[in-house]
């Protein structure tokens, strides 16, 4: 879909309209294990990785951003960002430990695609984060 749109009191050409999500998970792993941070970035790598695939799966043509953060508590965080399909993500690993326990936030800016699917991409994409769990 293309529309004109405004933003700051300037008018924007056509162009296709951003769809944006957020989601929050709190992780886990079954009781109350950790497992080392190593392990944890192998598995954002994986989410990553299906994520994007999915979004151009799902119709996606341009990503303006898709981030993340992990917070591990004491054992510290891992940030990641991608800005292409095919380019390579970054990373930035702060991890001082083993991990259990954690929170996963995720952020996606694209332009293509509904907010359902985008939603739906996210959602589909933390199974690759096993043996940490998304809990309800």
């Amino acid at each position: 879909m293309s529309v004109a749109h405004t933003h700051a009191g300037h008018a924007h050409g056509s162009g296709p309209v951003p769809v944006v999500c957020a989601h929050r998970h709190v992780l886990s792993l079954a009781g109350g294990a950790t497992r080392p941070g190593d392990e944890l970035v192998a598995a954002v790598r994986r989410l990553l990785a299906h994520l994007l695939a999915t979004l151009r799966e799902r119709g996606c043509r341009l990503i303006g951003h898709v981030k993340g953060l992990v917070e591990a508590g004491a054992a510290g965080h891992l940030l990641f960002s991608a800005t292409s399909f095919d380019g390579e993500p970054s990373f930035r690993v702060e991890l001082r430990g083993p991990v259990g326990e954690c929170t996963l936030t995720v952020n996606a800016i694209v332009f293509g695609g509904d907010e359902e699917g985008v939603a739906a991409a996210v959602a589909a994409s933390t199974r690759q984060l096993a043996p940490w769990r998304p809990q309800p």
